[in-house]
């Protein structure tokens, strides 16, 4: 058992009983099953971050304060708080709970952006991974790259056609096509944000 299941399974029975919450009421708050809150409770199954969120606001905490325990051990905390990227592109300074962060000390990252769709699954990428990014404006083949398209934020693949001069911006999945660009318009119509180094469910390194 990793320290953070250790310290929500230590933490969980005791702010259910104090609240009269239910496994029952505190799955159908999070949307998950009875079984998951009771892998919870017995710390054979972590949570994902959007979900730590969500059990402590059911309990009227914040999420630093359910699970800051784990970060006491000097083996296991969190890098720094990074800047979130938003959606829409837009960037801000985290005030978030350290879920948002990684724990693995070695990472070295400036931005957090947490997947909002399944575009990359087929990367074994999915909704509500925190994804960790290193800022840069170049083109990394064969990881994927955060990007700025039609005022919106984006996890993809870019791929360049030499041959043709055209650039794509393409999912995980091998049957896109994806967006094609000449390279004139791609430097115009696409901000690159900045290339996943790591991304975390279980904590998951790319």
């Amino acid at each position: 058992m990793n320290k953070l299941n250790e310290v929500l399974s230590s933490k969980l029975p005791e702010l259910m009983k104090e609240s009269g919450v239910s496994r029952r009421d505190l799955a159908e708050y999070c949307g998950v099953s009875y079984n998951t809150v009771r892998c919870w409770e017995v710390g054979t199954k972590a949570p994902r971050p959007d979900m730590v969120v969500k059990i402590a606001e059911r309990f009227n905490l914040k999420p630093f304060d359910l699970m800051s325990e784990a970060f006491e051990d000097s083996a296991v905390k969190p890098v720094r708080f990074l800047s979130l990227v938003d959606e829409d592109g837009s960037v801000s300074k985290s005030k978030s709970s350290s879920v948002f962060t990684s724990t693995a000390t070695d990472v070295a990252a400036d931005y957090i952006y947490v997947m909002p769709d399944e575009t990359m699954y087929k990367a074994d990428i999915i909704k509500g991974d925190v994804c960790l990014i290193r800022a840069t404006g170049a083109i990394r083949a064969g990881v994927p790259m955060l990007v700025k398209y039609q005022g919106k934020a984006m996890l993809r693949f870019i791929i360049t056609h030499n041959e043709t001069n055209q650039i794509a911006l393409r999912t995980a999945s091998p049957y896109a096509i994806g967006t094609l660009f000449s390279a004139a318009d791609f430097h115009d119509q696409v901000q690159v944000l900045g290339v996943l180094v790591a991304f975390r469910r279980n904590y998951k390194r790319r």
